[in-house]
């Protein structure tokens, strides 16, 4: 049986050759957490906390190496939260546009990432994938 060939790898998410970019595989292999094990400060659980968030971080002095965007609209499905310190890594937080509870997190730190120079997986909730987080073509703001 042939090796299937390699289409895509992204935030170590690997999408196969003849696979939907909907199934994708996790490398290194790592167990899932249940959305209930989210952290609040992480993530919080619907997106009034989200706002009420960027407003107090907008209102306060920030490092310039810390950084928060949140989607203007629903982008690919979900509307999305992302924050990161310099040392703390990223976390991305996916919101039902509809129901505006959360639905998805995902935290790597890209510091560690860079210094083994492979990446470290960090943790996911079940049922996503890194890929899902992806958001290059969705339309985020910071503070003003």
């Amino acid at each position: 049986m042939e090796k299937p060939k390699l289409v895509a790898q992204f935030l170590g998410a690997v999408v196969l050759a003849g696979s939907s970019p909907a199934i994708t595989t996790d490398e290194p292999s790592r167990p899932c957490m249940s959305l209930a094990a989210v952290r609040e400060e992480a993530c919080p659980p619907n997106w009034a906390g989200v706002l009420a968030t960027k407003t107090a971080w907008c209102a306060k002095p920030r490092d310039r190496l810390a950084q928060m965007d949140v989607s203007a609209a629903s982008c690919r499905g979900f509307l999305r939260y992302h924050h990161h310190f310099f040392d703390g890594g990223h976390y991305y937080c996916l919101y039902d546009p509809s129901s505006l509870e959360l639905r998805g997190y995902y935290s790597f730190d890209r510091k560690m990432e860079a210094m083994t120079h492979r990446h470290e997986g960090g943790e996911i909730t079940c049922g996503m994938s890194a890929a899902d987080f992806e958001d290059k073509e969705c339309e985020l703001a910071s503070c003003p």
